[in-house]
């Protein structure tokens, strides 16, 4: 059997074997014992000390690597979710959180939260552990997060009719707010884009809004800016804001109603209780919410005939892939879209044969 190690003093302090090589420790036997003992915790957990740290204060590290490196956005994606996770292991330090803890966190969640809410704060901590583990080099492997199913969560299918954005408007207290939603529902830019979008990112003589850092610039092998097109009343609307509120090119293009910036929290609040201003109910057990505009506009591009291609542009997406998460096209859609290409083929083979 092993003999445990222990301190022993050698030269001009108290040192160890216990590891790979010699290791001074302190200048005193007691203070040694103390050290040994912090040093054979750290090799057990494979070389790692962050099983000791607060979980507050490796949450703030991996934000701040995340405000240095990510764009803002998704910043404050992780800030918020982390929210959920701080509030129920207040206290904690990282090596107290199991598995266990995160799978009650999810079912605790899955009462009050819907699906994506719940599955958002899992996919945040996966993050933070694996960051944690593999760039931090802070932990001995990637968390008690990793393997946790995540919820099943169904995707949006909510659209929004004409009646129910006339409604949001008549609820609106200022012009800011009626253009923002303007904004969401003559265009296809998410909601992010429209509350980060700056008045330096326009092109007045194009009516296009150039956005440099967007969801997918990270993920696309092709780097390139997502170009939103801004039809023509849309246009006349932010010039008319720029005659109310003229100044730097760093201003929003689309402020609040006090001329700031959206943040996404006031935003989020702000949807909600406009939606209950006017009334505008859940229907199939999904919310009216700010992508809801998206998704509709999206949905009637591809109703009128937009190709693929012609889509993916004005999605902002890496592939088409992600089509079927937003395009809700009815059976009715698709037995056109199989007239409207036989129509095609029947033609293109009329004129073959009046070429011969």
């Amino acid at each position: 059997m092993p003999r445990r190690a222990k301190p022993f003093f050698w030269r001009d302090g108290w040192y160890t074997d216990a590891g790979k090589e010699r290791t001074f420790l302190a200048d005193t036997e007691a203070e040694a014992a103390k050290a040994l003992a912090k040093l054979q915790g750290r090799q057990a957990q494979g070389g790692r000390e962050g099983a000791n740290m607060p979980l507050t204060k490796l949450v703030d590290l991996f934000l701040d690597d995340v405000k240095a490196t990510k764009a803002e956005r998704t910043y404050e994606f992780y800030k918020e979710q982390f929210r959920y996770a701080l509030r129920a292991w207040k206290g904690w330090r990282v090596g107290r959180v199991k598995k266990a803890d995160v799978l009650k966190l999810r079912n605790d969640m899955a009462e009050k939260y819907k699906p994506a809410t719940v599955n958002n704060v899992i996919r945040a901590l996966r993050r933070l552990w694996r960051w944690g583990w593999k760039e931090a080099e802070l932990l001995a492997d990637d968390g008690p997060a990793a393997g946790v199913k995540r919820l099943s969560a169904e995707p949006r299918s909510r659209l929004m009719t004409n009646e129910e954005f006339r409604r949001l408007l008549a609820a609106c207290k200022a012009p800011e707010q009626k253009i923002a939603l303007y904004a969401l529902r003559l265009t296809s830019m998410r909601p992010g884009e429209m509350r980060t979008a700056q008045r330096s990112m326009l092109d007045k003589e194009k009516r296009l809004l150039i956005l440099r850092q967007h969801k997918t610039a990270r993920t696309t092998k092709a780097k390139a800016p997502r170009v939103i097109s801004l039809p023509a009343p849309l246009m006349k609307m932010i010039v008319w804001l720029e005659k109310k509120r003229p100044g730097v090119e760093s201003l929003p293009l689309f402020p609040n109603s006090e001329g700031g910036r959206w943040t996404k929290d006031y935003f989020c609040v702000w949807f909600r209780r406009l939606r209950e201003r006017a009334s505008v109910e859940e229907k199939d057990g999904e919310q009216l919410v700010a992508y809801s505009s998206r998704h509709t506009i999206l949905t009637q591009a591809a109703r009128g005939g937009a190709t693929g291609p012609q889509l993916q542009l004005l999605g902002g997406w890496t592939s088409l892939t992600m089509a079927k998460h937003y395009l809700h096209l009815s059976a009715e859609d698709v037995s056109r879209a199989g007239d409207l290409a036989a129509e095609a083929l029947k033609k293109a083979d009329e004129k073959e044969r009046m070429g011969r």
